[in-house]
């Protein structure tokens, strides 16, 4: 038998005292996470095919999001922020990530923030360099142009689409995502939807737009 040295009894209640010192600080998340109602949950899980098992909503504004937050919750309420840390935040026109209009006007109306930046998909479109070295200013990194060159080439949507650490080919292998769940990266096209919008869903749109934009001035470019 293997006896325990006096040494090794101090050495474990310091560990387990840094335990419980550490998790008493965890903070508790402040709202409530509920699962989407059953039958709203099967008709999202038809349309949002990347999706395996169920939507939550969360807090009183009714954040709508994936079943994977629930588990990382408490992660992501207690991340410790470093000064060097630089984050890059993107406002996906996705019923995922709900309340879109909320989102949308707390980022514009903080817009002259000397951390925070607006880049429209649009711009980068149309202006794919200006951006990049806009984005660069911002993070105050400076680069040759030879190496705006390979940056250039390397998010092109071509290449983009070929890259495996953002078209989600290890979520499906993993199982995170299902097989029948379209490539993340889409066609890169500015106006795309008009693809998919009938008339009708197109005016609805509009009005939705309109009413949610009525005391805020941001416009999107075309």
């Amino acid at each position: 038998m293997t006896s325990t040295t006096p040494t090794n009894i101090k050495n474990n209640e310091t560990n387990n005292n840094n335990d419980n010192e550490s998790k008493s600080k965890i903070k508790p998340y402040p709202y409530k996470i509920q699962s989407v109602e059953e039958n709203i949950t099967k008709e999202l899980l038809g349309a949002f095919t990347g999706q395996k098992k169920k939507f939550l909503q969360i807090s009183p504004k009714k954040w709508f999001l994936c079943s994977g937050f629930e588990g990382q919750v408490h992660e992501f309420y207690n991340f410790a922020v470093r000064p060097s840390d630089v984050f890059i935040i993107t406002f996906p026109r996705s019923v995922l990530f709900a309340p879109y209009w909320e989102h949308i006007k707390e980022g514009w109306n903080r817009r002259h923030e000397e951390n925070v930046l607006f880049l429209f998909y649009e711009d980068l479109k149309k202006n794919l360099r200006p951006s990049i070295k806009k984005l660069s200013s911002f993070l105050e990194q400076s680069y040759s142009e030879e190496e705006y060159d390979i940056l250039e080439d390397y998010v092109n949507i071509e290449n983009f689409r070929n890259n495996k650490a953002v078209n989600s080919d290890e979520d499906k292998d993993l199982g995170v995502m299902t097989e029948a769940a379209t490539s993340f990266v889409r066609n890169g096209v500015v106006g795309g939807w008009k693809s998919y919008f009938t008339d009708q869903l197109n005016a609805e749109a509009d009005r939705w737009i309109e009413e949610n934009l009525d005391t805020c001035d941001l416009i999107f470019p075309s």
